[in-house]
């Protein structure tokens, strides 16, 4: 299998740097993968895990939110945080609580919605009937 350049930076350092034959992220609509030749995009990382694969070896990352950039030289990932899988789970706690806020934070925001989509209607409603 052929070879693509990862990069993977966050605001600390530069995570990784190096060729890889395949890469697996979260985005909003769910996983993607890249290979050699995939074509030329942006696109928004979901926080979550990255996997990549290189000769039969495979390592897992646990990263945050972010952007990838794909074009001819490789792919480029610029995310919030990254970390080792298993170091990320050895302080688990710490990783909990951070997911644990984001996911409040999510919820909090999809009720906000909500609400307002129920009063845009019951407005909408008493506006006919007048």
């Amino acid at each position: 299998m052929s070879k693509f350049y990862l990069r993977i930076a966050t605001p600390e350092c530069d995570f990784y740097s190096g060729e890889i034959e395949y890469l697996s992220v979260d985005t909003p609509d769910g996983r993607a993968g890249f290979m050699r030749g995939a074509l030329p995009r942006v696109s928004v990382v979901s926080a979550g895990y990255l996997e990549i694969s290189d000769e039969g070896m495979r390592k897992r990352f646990d990263c945050g939110d972010g952007l990838l950039c794909v074009d001819g030289d490789g792919v480029t990932l610029i995310t919030s945080r990254c970390a080792d899988r298993e170091q990320s789970t050895a302080g688990g706690a710490d990783v909990k609580n951070a997911e644990r806020a984001a996911s409040d934070r999510e919820h909090d925001y999809a009720k906000a919605r909500v609400m307002s989509a129920v009063y845009k209607l019951k407005n909408k409603d008493s506006s006919d009937n007048v």
